[in-house]
């Protein structure tokens, strides 16, 4: 986990000057949201539900790493929520997959939009230190550039910057 402390390091702040403690912070806790939002990886522990209309063969996870299934409820087709228990939690690769048990098949729901909820934990055990970069290189640009346009400049992305840094944790849709 990146702190205050850290990315005032890494913007040359000293510790002690405070003035601008609030406006880095929000720096860090929105680079930190554009870095998951980009590669659908959290890296703070994070409880989640998705809701389907009803099972597929295979259910991807969208959102990783995960850590663990809390419960999968549905709506069956007499309109009782149920839970389900018989399910494996595949998370060997970055994506993971819910499957039924070996030899059997998920049940039928009511048609509906939300019929089947899947409730799980996402997070990762440490923080990698590409991303722990690429988090820096967001703040440092948006600490330095606080408008959306600068004029009078010529620019041109570094290579192997903050999206090199990340692609490795993208998690493929």
């Amino acid at each position: 986990m990146l702190d205050l402390l850290q990315v005032k390091a890494h913007l040359r702040i000293e510790p002690e000057w405070v003035d601008e403690d609030t406006y880095i912070q929000g720096l860090l806790d929105a680079a930190i949201e554009q870095v998951e939002s980009d590669t659908q990886y959290r890296f703070n522990e994070t409880a989640l539900t998705l809701a389907l209309p009803c099972f597929t063969p295979e259910i991807p996870l969208p959102v990783c790493p995960v850590k663990s299934v809390e419960s999968i409820t549905y709506i069956d087709v007499d309109g009782v929520q149920q839970t389900l228990t018989g399910y494996h939690l595949d998370n060997k690769s970055i994506k993971a997959v819910i499957k039924p048990e070996y030899g059997s098949s998920f049940p039928s729901v009511k048609a509906g939009y939300e019929s089947v909820a899947i409730g799980y934990t996402v997070g990762a055990a440490l923080w990698p230190k590409t991303i722990c970069q690429a988090v820096f290189l967001l703040v440092g640009h948006w600490y330095a550039n606080r408008e959306t346009v600068v004029t009078g400049t010529i620019t041109a992305e570094l290579p192997m910057a903050y999206n090199a840094l990340i692609q490795s944790y993208r998690v493929p849709f």
